[in-house]
């Protein structure tokens, strides 16, 4: 029987490569030689270093990454030494997409904006930044977008119309080489061009943003660019300092939901039955569960109101917020950092929510749409006070 070594915050491996061998699971920061030696699969997330050092005389065959970036992965040794791998593109872009229109309906709220009426700007336009901007585009905001590797901006400045847009959201791979490399592509410079009026967002990779310079950079001005940040330099160790500036601080969240995660290995075992041969059985539908949850929100709340409403029933980012806060208070935050997000609570992404809502609420429940939730009109209309459960709707 084949082995296979496997992070243990992959979710349902056992589900979806029980069927291939025999599993042992361990922390994904500590897997070392000894433990992938005898191996012949190996499932990691971006958190091991999978390189010469790891896999030297080891037997493994395959190695599959539950993520979409490779920064974490030698794959030219791999290549070199005939070892096959896999990684999951686009299996977290929903739940990263999800969390940062999370993020930008709560600066709407805290500075009063109009989402419809705002930009965007995508720095990074892989199957995340595609999904950002579609939704992005069908809720009314305007978009640029730039990614030299795809031909899309020329290569060694970021178009002022990007820099200019009341919201950057970045989400590309960490490179350090090429015409465009990404590392610390916020530095000085890039924060210096922003204005106290606009929101920038950094769920890519931690080293994409120059840490100490943003740092010194927010500790210098009493009124500057607003900052929402999932991940983070030197991960596990994060700068506490910096914690403190930003507006929203989570711990390397953004794509955790736990459909994107679930996909993301669904993804790796097909692959692994594709490359090898083998027969592939996904586990049924009630073992991933697809229960959809209704809801409603009073109808007297205006429209930014309600989509925040709505958005925090599903995903509360100030849950996260306040809980990466905490880990300033505690004398080993590494270790805190990565407890948290191995006990992660089951986050499902705005598809398993319906939104029941009354004749007057067209226009929330449109926006809601677009944003994933599934909606279903009702004749009465929502308590006054409070959000509800209520499974009599009309689907649409």
């Amino acid at each position: 029987m084949m082995r296979i070594v496997a992070d243990e915050n992959i979710p349902m491996v056992n589900e979806y490569f029980g069927q291939y061998g025999e599993i042992t699971r361990l922390a994904g920061r500590s897997i070392s030689p000894e433990d992938v030696m005898s191996a012949d699969i190996l499932l990691v997330r971006s958190v091991t270093e999978v390189n010469e050092r790891l896999l030297r005389g080891a037997s493994v065959k395959f190695v599959g990454s539950a993520t979409i970036g490779e920064d974490h992965i030698d794959t030219s040794y791999l290549k070199g030494q005939g070892v096959a791998y896999s990684n999951a593109p686009g299996a977290n872009a929903t739940s990263v997409v999800e969390y940062v229109f999370a993020a930008i309906i709560e600066w709407c709220c805290l500075k009063g904006r109009v989402l419809d009426s705002l930009s965007i700007g995508i720095i990074g336009v892989g199957s995340i930044g595609k999904e950002l901007a579609r939704v992005s585009k069908a809720l009314g905001l305007d978009v640029f977008c730039y990614d030299p590797p795809q031909n899309i901006g020329a290569s060694g400045q970021v178009p002022s119309a990007v820099m200019r847009a009341d919201i950057i959201s970045i989400h590309t791979p960490l490179t350090t080489e090429g015409s465009d490399p990404t590392y610390h592509l916020v530095d000085d410079e890039f924060l210096n061009a922003l204005s106290s009026k606009q929101l920038l967002i950094n769920s890519s990779r931690g080293a994409v943003v120059n840490n100490d310079q943003l740092t010194h950079f927010l500790s210098e001005r009493s009124e500057t660019v607003d900052v929402v940040l999932d991940v983070w330099e030197g991960e596990p160790s994060v700068n506490l300092t910096l914690v403190d500036q930003v507006l929203l601080a989570t711990p390397h969240i953004a794509g955790y939901s736990f459909d994107g995660k679930v996909q993301a290995t669904a993804m790796l075992a097909q692959s692994y039955a594709q490359l090898f041969a083998k027969p592939y059985i996904g586990p049924s539908s009630s073992n991933v569960g697809n229960d959809r949850e209704a809801f409603g929100i009073p109808a007297h709340l205006s429209l930014l109101h309600g989509l925040s409403q709505a958005v925090r029933y599903a995903f509360d980012i100030r849950i996260d917020d306040r809980k990466m806060r905490r880990l300033k208070s505690l004398s080993c935050s590494g270790s805190s950092f990565d407890s948290y997000r191995k006990n992660y609570p089951k986050r499902r992404e705005f598809s398993c929510f319906q939104f029941n809502y009354s004749p007057d609420q067209e226009q929330l429940a449109q926006q809601l749409k677009v944003m994933g939730f599934h909606i279903a009109q009702v004749c009465a209309e929502p308590d006054s006070n409070s959000i509800f459960n209520s499974p009599s709707a009309t689907n649409i």
